[in-house]
């Protein structure tokens, strides 16, 4: 019997509208406001440049999303010296600046309260760090609504492990079996199933979800869907 259902945040609950690269220009403006000067042609070169080697060191760790830690790529590519603490400080303004080119899904909110009607319980299970989650939940107005609200920062670990999961699980006193989990990645949300989950996929398209070893339960397209899976799984 269903007893709880965890949400993702960016891409799930919130539709990005080009959050990195509007992130991106307020920390390049940033940067000429503080005299470093650099193009904005340059300055997304070396950030293309950085990012390959910065992903391939930390992308499947939480230090990816350590404030300033990716800087540190971009000024040795750049060939710019910028203090640590300014970087910190460059590095918060990126993910205070993201969630403000994010919206709330249209229906996400209904589903949310339709699952607290229901009797679920109701969390976040999401990768990123502190800003970034609660930027999202106080824009979109939904922190009250969550039961439990984890973050890959908090806990150590990406959803590409099953620590997230795991600690969800340890807050709930649940099984697997009794939890949902709703998400728009195969190689991250998706992984839950492992650990008994139902899983529900928003899929915009692009790959084929047949050929993952972690399959989803559901496939949808329109978060509102959610409800008659909550509905059936009761």
């Amino acid at each position: 019997m269903l007893k709880a259902v965890a949400f993702d945040l960016g891409g799930t609950l919130f539709k990005d509208k080009n959050s990195p690269m509007e992130a991106s220009r307020a920390q390049w403006k940033e940067m000429k406001r503080r005299g470093y000067e650099i193009g904005w042609k340059e300055y997304r070169k070396r950030v293309d440049e950085a990012w390959e080697t910065f992903t391939d060191k930390y992308g499947k760790t939480v230090r990816k999303y350590e404030c300033g830690l990716f800087l540190e790529f971009f000024c040795d590519i750049a060939d710019m010296n910028i203090p640590k603490a300014e970087r910190k400080d460059l590095g918060k303004l990126f993910y205070k600046k993201f969630s403000e080119f994010e919206e709330l899904r249209k229906g996400s909110e209904e589903v949310i309260d339709y699952c607290k009607k229901a009797g679920m319980i109701t969390g976040v299970i999401t990768n990123g760090n502190r800003i970034m989650t609660e930027r999202r939940l106080d824009k979109g107005n939904i922190r009250g609504k969550f039961d439990h609200v984890i973050y890959s920062v908090d806990v150590g670990e990406q959803k590409s492990s099953l620590k997230p999961f795991e600690v969800f699980l340890n807050k709930t006193d649940l099984d697997g079996e009794n939890c949902l989990m709703v998400g728009n990645t195969l190689d991250e949300d998706m992984h839950a199933k492992k650990l008994g989950f139902k899983t529900v996929l928003i899929s915009e398209g692009g790959f084929d979800p047949e050929e993952s070893e972690n399959k989803p339960d559901y496939i949808i397209s329109n978060i509102s869907s959610v409800k008659a899976i909550v509905r059936k799984l009761q």
